[in-house]
């Protein structure tokens, strides 16, 4: 990984308000996720902020096209389902949806160097 890079996509982390642990993990997935998917890091950038992760639908589009059907990543709008659905996707993985985003302060520590 270039440090360059690295150092850029974090410092745009911390000025979004991302925890400094955080930012670290998260500038290393972004980066990751920028090469394999062929995505520029600002337009995944764009969706980030302190609370949260939400991407626009072409950015969850391109991120499909290298995961498997039954792997797909979305946007969910809580609002519009049912609470018994809600429930379920609250605790599910090492990112928790809450108000709408990814919740940060689910990310697992062991991820962070």
């Amino acid at each position: 990984m270039e440090t360059a890079k690295y150092d850029v996509v974090y410092g745009r982390l911390l000025k979004l308000g991302i925890e400094l642990e955080k930012a670290k993990f998260l500038a290393k997935v972004l980066i990751n996720i920028s090469e394999q998917v062929n995505l520029s890091l600002d337009q995944l950038l764009k969706g980030i902020g302190p609370n949260g992760i939400k991407f626009d639908n072409d950015v969850y589009i391109q991120l499909n096209r290298a995961r498997t059907n039954s792997s797909q990543i979305g946007y969910i709008d809580r609002s519009n389902i049912p609470s018994m659905v809600t429930s379920q996707l609250a605790g599910f993985g090492p990112l928790v949806l809450k108000n709408d985003y990814v919740d940060f302060d689910y990310v697992d520590p062991e991820y962070v160097e």
